[in-house]
């Protein structure tokens, strides 16, 4: 399935539209993915062809698992963001903005807030994880700046640039009572109760900034 579609406003004011993917993304989608300073901050080590995105728009369509959006700014797509592996108000996360210009402009941060509030507001989610590549440090700021928190670490994540590359795990738990109470179902382990109660207090930051920066269409 994909998501509704959404405007969402980074802090400097550019608008990003969030919409489901169509057919004629495909091509956008190949491109971006056959770049490697694209690909090397993935796990992907091919690129995929026009007919392999659209066997991957078709199935999504249909999947109840998953839930995505084509990122779009001034009317041309830029990349794309989504959930998988929904099950059991858990899911994961992922990112990707295909033109490396639009790096380090808020974009990527903007989309973060709007998912996550669609997690919590559309969803009801729990909690969603995720995963970056050591180096990968702009990515891994953006998700923490939205709440999630670097909770472990991923031994031979990838190989890229011709060295085995590690990864962190991050967490974003959602932040209103009931879920987060559920979620924890107790206390929160004495190891991770810090970090994790800062992440709550930036995660309800972000979803108060998207009540202001997110419209859906």
């Amino acid at each position: 399935m994909f998501g509704l579609p959404m405007k969402v406003t980074t802090t400097k004011g550019v608008e990003i539209i969030m919409r489901p993917p169509v057919l004629a993304d495909a091509a956008v989608f190949s491109e971006g993915f056959s770049s490697y300073p694209v690909v090397k901050t993935l796990t992907m080590r091919s690129s995929n062809s026009v007919a392999a995105e659209e066997k991957w728009i078709r199935d999504h369509d249909q999947s109840e698992t998953s839930c995505g959006w084509t990122l779009e700014l001034n009317g041309e797509a830029v990349g794309n963001t989504g959930l998988d592996n929904i099950q059991d108000r858990r899911a994961t996360s992922g990112c990707c903005i295909y033109r490396a210009d639009l790096w380090g402009q808020g974009i990527m941060s903007a989309v973060h807030r709007a998912r996550m509030y669609y997690v919590d507001h559309v969803m009801g989610l729990e909690a969603v994880e995720s995963a970056v590549l050591d180096g990968n440090t702009a990515s891994s700021r953006a998700l923490e700046k939205v709440g999630y928190v670097t909770y472990g670490v991923k031994l031979g994540m990838a190989f890229a640039e011709g060295k085995n590359r590690h990864g962190t795990s991050l967490l974003w738990v959602n932040p209103n009572q009931s879920r987060w109470n559920s979620f924890w179902d107790g206390p929160l382990p004495e190891a991770y109760a810090e970090q994790f109660q800062a992440g709550r207090k930036r995660a309800r930051a972000a979803l108060k900034q998207a009540e202001r920066s997110v419209v859906f269409l």
